[in-house]
């Protein structure tokens, strides 16, 4: 098991599905202003298809839930092998894709994730059910599958796994 601190606790279990959080430099939760960098279409494009090339790779055995909001990322996946450097690889392209797409320099995610390990099926499903309805809450879409930098149109949710 894999343990480290920075300001949150990471637990890292091997061969375990993890609940991922990473915001763009700048912004706090549920407080307004900040960067929105998510929202311009081919930045959302970029970080998507990073994440996805990262299942393609072989990096993520299982993606099973996945949104981009405004100025967020939420994941539910089960790393093949230690989750940080899977983070670190789609962190650190898609920041350096979008920052040229936005013509701009400097960070682009906080450094810090949030990470929580998924203990059980229940606890994922309720996780992925969460991550998938994500802007309907925020009143960005009506449905889940009308929002197009998530997950929810490919039937992953609540018992289909993704894999390569």
């Amino acid at each position: 098991m894999i343990f480290y601190r920075r300001c949150l606790p990471h637990w890292h279990p091997p061969d375990s599905r993890f609940f991922i959080t990473f915001r763009l430099h700048g912004s706090r939760p549920h407080c307004p202003g900040g960067p929105l960098w998510l929202q311009t279409p081919a930045v959302a494009a970029i970080v998507s298809a990073e994440i996805q090339a990262a299942l393609h790779r072989g990096e993520i055995s299982e993606l099973l839930a996945w949104v981009l909001m405004p100025n967020h990322v939420h994941l539910l996946l089960k790393p093949d092998g230690d989750l940080t450097p899977v983070l670190r690889r789609i962190k650190g392209a898609s920041a350096r894709r979008s920052n040229l797409q936005l013509g701009r320099t400097g960070r682009f995610w906080l450094e810090e994730s949030f990470d929580h390990w998924i203990r059980d099926d229940r606890e994922c499903q309720r996780l992925c059910a969460y991550i998938e309805q994500n802007p309907v809450s925020a009143g960005l879409a009506v449905t889940p599958d009308q929002w197009p930098w998530s997950s929810a149109s490919w039937n992953s949710c609540p018992s289909t796994l993704l894999r390569p």
